[in-house]
């Protein structure tokens, strides 16, 4: 929804790219922390996903991406490196989309929470990549001459 929300709002050009940024770090930032909570909570569920096959240990994944969660969380929130950060973090989730939920959905077509978990991270990955570009541009922006 936030990803939805960016796109309108920077389409309606109501707001002042300012508040559309700070808005969309706030949210994604909130995102964020609730996924570190979350995998931090249910860490053994989360190793479970992590596919056997990718070095060092799936537990390992684990734990890096739940820090990598909230070092991301912590930039967007509080605005330092937040470019950085929302450009990495849409790595790391289309990362985990490409390397968990396609091969799950090639290996049980069948399985309607496979499915549904790919459009999900997908999604999250657009969101995250709409902020990168609007805090992209606004950098951009705030470089060139007038």
């Amino acid at each position: 929804m936030a990803g939805a929300a960016l796109v309108y709002t920077r389409l309606s050009s109501a707001w002042p790219p300012e508040t559309l940024n700070r808005i969309g770090r706030i949210l994604l930032g909130i995102c964020a922390a609730s996924f570190t909570l979350e995998q931090a909570i249910y860490l053994d569920a989360t190793a479970k996903f992590v596919p056997k096959w990718i070095p060092p240990t799936q537990m390992f994944w684990a734990v890096t991406t739940t820090v990598l969660f909230a070092l991301a969380a912590v930039a967007l929130l509080t605005n330092r490196m937040a470019l950085l950060a929302s450009r990495l973090l849409t790595m790391m989730v289309v990362s985990f989309g490409l390397l968990v939920w396609v091969p799950l959905i090639f290996s049980n077509p069948h399985n309607h929470t496979n499915w549904s978990e790919n459009a999900e991270t997908f999604e999250i990955a657009g969101a995250v990549w709409i902020l990168a570009d609007l805090l992209g541009e606004h950098r951009l922006n705030d470089r060139l001459p007038r």
